[in-house]
This record gives C-alpha cells, sequence and structure tokens, in this order.
C-alpha cells in the first residue's frame, strides 16, 4: 500500500522560502557591514591612541554577537512558539534593527 502526495510548492510554501532567504540574506549583510567597518568603528567609539586594541575592541564586539546568537533562537524560538512566528520575526527585525540605529546615533569616543 503507498500513499501519494502532492510534492509540489504552493505559492503559500514559495512566499515561506523566499521571506525566509530574505531575511537570513538581510541578517548577514548586517554583519558583513559591521565587519567591513569595523576600522571605522574601531576610530570613532575606542581611543585612537592604540589602533590595533580599538580594532581588537571592535571585534570582540563582533565576537559577542556571534556567541549571543544560538540564545537569541532559543528565545525567539520560544517567543516564535507561544506568539507566532510573525510575532517573533518582527521582533527580531525590531531588535536588529534599533542595533543598528544606535550605532548610528552613539556619541564618539572623544
Amino acid at each position: 500500500m503507498t500513499i501519494e502526495t502532492d510534492q509540489r510548492a504552493t505559492p503559500r510554501k514559495w512566499r515561506t522560502i523566499v521571506s525566509t532567504g530574505a531575511g537570513n540574506a538581510l541578517e548577514w549583510f548586517d554583519w558583513n557591514a559591521y565587519a567591513v567597518f569595523t576600522p571605522f568603528f574601531a576610530a570613532q567609539f575606542f581611543p585612537a591612541h592604540d589602533s590595533t586594541s580599538a580594532v581588537l575592541s571592535s571585534l570582540a564586539i563582533f565576537g559577542v554577537g556571534f556567541l549571543m546568537r544560538p540564545l537569541g533562537g532559543l528565545l525567539f524560538g520560544r517567543f516564535g512558539d507561544r506568539l507566532g512566528r510573525r510575532t517573533a520575526m518582527v521582533g527580531s527585525i525590531a531588535l536588529a534593527s534599533g542595533g543598528s540605529l544606535l550605532i548610528g546615533i552613539a556619541p564618539t569616543y572623544e
């Protein structure tokens, strides 16, 4: 006895796939932008007398962000289970956007 199932992707599935891909691409773009502009962030947010230390401090913040990703995944996974995926995704994007905004409006070291 075999059970045949329709394996074709529906428009809703395609929308989910495209949305997930776009969200992932934007997240990686954000990480890449921070990595590329690390020397500029280092010069603005850390003491300029030791440029190596300033760059390493900026990269340490980058590293902490990568270490916090699994924790964020667990936290937003639970939110997604309880409140819905859309709410968790909007909250995640809002927090990421807020962090980028804070970098933009933060005063410099001087």
